[in-house]
């Protein structure tokens, strides 16, 4: 236990837990922490036909996205040879679990995260499908790496490939599902791909407020190609904005920049398959999560 560096991490080659004083950063004060959690993920061992299941649990009550804890401010490149084509990913809002080597009280730490590698039917999740709000099928989009943008998964998913099941405004904690093929795949790093991919569908059930529409209109229309008149209408029109209306799209550095409500995604599982050409075809579901019963 590093008490002096104020975290502990416990480890195996199946198994890495972070317990922290601090929720991890972008950029840490503690790059010590960082460091050795990278070192632990790095190290991991993902046999065929496992799944990558990470995990964030606090008891303390903040507003971020959860995936940027368990991932992007730890380096996505340190999950490259663990998380494939199988993912999960949630968040906690129980009290850490004890640390294992001791149940002294005055050494628990409030931050908590995992990173397991398991076999689906083991995956034991904190949330569960409570009920289907949103489903899309067949979207697709010419590519998905790193570089990939959100405005292109968005734009492939206004291409009327949503069916809502419920069109009441989502205005709690939400799940999704997502099933990705992607061509000829090789190999990937699903987490490498996170953020374009969940921005870009959770940006697709919003409704822009019409701040600097003229410009973003402008903008939008030239990196996609396509008319003005339709990229207004994907971004103003209620149909679909089950996840209500917010300053969705803003200026930045001669293009544009995203701010879905992410923050509301707890629960999220991605699976993705090889498939025969060029595009990247995805479907998926939007849900309303339940804590999952015990036993």
């Amino acid at each position: 236990m590093d008490v002096q560096h104020n975290y502990y991490i416990d480890h195996s080659k199946y198994r890495v837990q972070l317990w922290s004083k601090e929720r991890l950063p972008f950029q840490p004060t503690n790059l010590k922490m960082k460091q050795e959690l990278r070192s632990r993920l790095e190290a991991m061992v993902a046999p065929k036909n496992t799944i990558l299941y990470a995990c964030y649990s606090s008891s303390i009550n903040q507003s971020f996205d959860v995936e940027n804890i368990l991932f992007y401010n730890v380096g996505p490149s340190s999950f490259s040879s663990i998380c494939k084509d199988k993912l999960i990913f949630e968040r906690s809002f129980d009290a850490p679990p004890p640390i294992p080597q001791t149940q002294r009280e005055d050494i628990r730490f409030p931050h908590y995260q995992c990173y397991n590698i398991t076999t689906p039917p083991s995956v034991d999740c904190v949330w569960e499908k409570k009920k289907t709000i949103a489903e899309w099928n067949d979207a697709t989009f010419p590519r998905l790496t790193s570089y990939t943008k959100p405005y292109e998964v968005w734009h492939s998913m206004k291409q009327d490939k949503i069916s809502l099941l419920d069109e009441n405004t989502v205005e709690s904690f939400f799940g999704l599902e997502i099933n990705l093929q992607l061509p000829d795949r090789k190999s990937v790093n699903l987490v490498a791909l996170l953020k374009p991919l969940l921005d870009g569908i959770i940006a697709s059930f919003h409704l822009h407020d019409g701040h600097d529409i003229d410009e973003i209109t402008g903008l939008l229309s030239g990196l996609l190609c396509d008319d003005k008149k339709n990229i207004r209408d994907k971004l103003i029109n209620n149909r679909n904005a089950i996840l209500g209306q917010r300053r969705l799209v803003f200026r930045y550095r001669g293009s544009v920049k995203w701010d879905p409500a992410d923050t509301n995604l707890i629960f999220c599982r991605i699976v993705a398959t090889s498939a025969s050409g060029h595009e990247v075809r995805h479907s998926g579901s939007l849900f309303e999560v339940e804590k999952k019963a015990k036993g």
